[in-house]
């Protein structure tokens, strides 16, 4: 179970009302799934490193514990104490009240991080759909690099990768990159942290979830499963595609070594 010194501090110097209740929704919450972390936002906030924020703890200062789950209509299971459509919620008497809710919140965490495993496969599958799609290359040999990939694209093509390249290598300087599945693909402590390929007419970068998808599609881009396409007409910007990489890489590396003031070392 991944538990927090922030959220502990956080404990200690909001003294909120129903510690104790919220303490134990706190561990049912983060013992249901391995994938589960908490960080201070909204008061404190789950989220999986498969599926994104889970829910958040809200209102603390009143009795009981109030907890929002942002994107809860996502949600398909049959929970009874759960109230909303899209945003929903779940208010909590007690103690005693949170331990008889444990199965239905347990459930309600193992579905949202399912959902997580499900975006995660889409998104490896749309960057193998792009691969089969990739046509606006001047050579047709397949690239063994990425430089040799840049190089074979059409230059409006070439021009925009070579800036997201740039932008990740900045956001993540110790990622590794290679050709994977055809297309170029960078990897953080060996896992896969983001792509991005070519298209007959768009560039796409995949491995993006949700809050980003929909932050992309208010600026006007097209999305997919776990991707955002984008021309060298309408390129995406800079601080989101950081944005993006920064959340992929909190995912891959949940845990930071902090001094005694919090501070990342």
């Amino acid at each position: 179970m991944a538990r927090s010194p922030q959220v502990e501090r956080w404990f200690a110097s909001t003294k909120p009302r129903s510690e104790a209740a919220l303490r134990r929704v706190r561990d049912i919450i983060l013992r249901a799934d391995p994938s589960m972390r908490e960080r201070i936002q909204y008061g404190i906030t789950f989220s999986s490193t498969k599926s994104g924020d889970f829910a958040a703890f809200v209102r603390y200062s009143e009795p009981g514990v109030n907890l929002r789950l942002m994107r809860g209509g996502r949600l398909r299971g049959r929970y009874p104490h759960l109230d909303g459509v899209a945003v929903k919620r779940m208010r909590i008497a007690d103690e005693r009240d949170a331990s008889a809710r444990a199965p239905e919140l347990r459930s309600m965490v193992k579905e949202w991080c399912a959902l997580g495993g499900a975006a995660q496969a889409s998104a490896i599958g749309e960057a193998r759909v792009a691969v089969r799609n990739a046509k606006p290359l001047a050579h047709r040999s397949a690239p063994g690099t990425v430089d040799e990939y840049l190089a074979g694209l059409v230059p409006g093509f070439r021009v925009l990768l070579r800036g997201l390249r740039r932008t990740i290598r900045a956001a993540a300087p110790s990622a590794s990159e290679s050709i994977t599945y055809g297309i170029p693909t960078f990897k953080q402590d060996g896992q896969r942290l983001i792509y991005f390929s070519a298209a007959m007419k768009h560039c796409a970068i995949h491995m993006v979830h949700k809050p980003h998808l929909d932050e992309a599609v208010q600026l006007g881009f097209g999305v997919g499963r776990g991707s955002v396409r984008l021309t060298p007409e309408h390129p995406l910007p800079e601080r989101l595609l950081k944005r993006i990489v920064q959340a992929r890489l909190a995912e891959i590396r949940p845990t930071t070594t902090r001094d005694a003031k919090g501070r990342p070392r």
